[in-house]
């Protein structure tokens, strides 16, 4: 084959998908309390589901004075508070286009282990599954590399490989951003839906 021949295989090869048109394959829930409306209480539930009842709601700053009274300023420090602490004590990691694979797989079995799961992730498999999916996309219509950060499909690789454990991967939307990540049992969805149609 002449050189000719492989430029004009190549410009007719078809296109790969850009990377940004990748679907989230695991759902994020909305927590934002309204005043006047949420039951604080609601969140001591979230709570108790995502940690599997093993850290306590009451040792958080700002929740034992949280009404439905309380004003969004209070809301926020009581939310920006819990969230530090379900993240030291390992219930929840953030994670960010700057993340790498290696890095959040490692997260989500701090997680895993934070709950009592029973089996872990295997990380090398993760790394090296993300690897060999990233390739086959494009970024503003050049391609990526093997070492291309993309949270979203990052994610949706590690929920893909939580589901085959019983285990689901999930967001907590904040109206600004669906960063921080929880696991839990996929036989637990709906009541976390149940809890999420409770806030507002």
């Amino acid at each position: 084959m002449g050189l000719f021949d492989k430029f004009s295989k190549d410009k007719n090869a078809p296109a790969a998908n850009d990377i940004l048109s990748i679907p989230y394959d695991y759902s994020g829930y909305d927590l934002v309390f309204e005043e006047g409306t949420t039951d604080p209480a609601v969140y001591s539930e979230i709570n108790a589901l995502v940690t599997n009842n093993k850290m306590n709601m009451a040792g958080v700053e700002g929740f034992d004075s949280l009404s439905k009274d309380s004003s969004e300023d209070e809301f926020w420090e009581f939310y920006d508070a819990w969230i530090e602490a379900l993240e030291q004590n390992g219930f929840v990691t953030e994670l960010t286009m700057s993340d790498d694979i290696g890095t959040f797989a490692a997260d989500i079995n701090r997680i895993l282990r934070s709950i009592g799961a029973a089996q872990l992730l295997n990380e090398d498999e993760i790394v090296n599954t993300y690897r060999t999916e990233v390739v086959k996309y494009s970024f503003q219509g050049a391609p990526v590399s093997a070492d291309f950060k993309y949270d979203l499909l990052e994610a949706n690789i590690v929920a893909a490989e939580l589901r085959k454990m019983g285990y689901e991967l999930i967001a907590f939307f904040n109206s600004m951003d669906n960063n921080v990540k929880a696991v839990i049992p996929i036989d637990k969805i709906s009541l976390m839906q149940e809890l999420e149609g409770k806030i507002k």
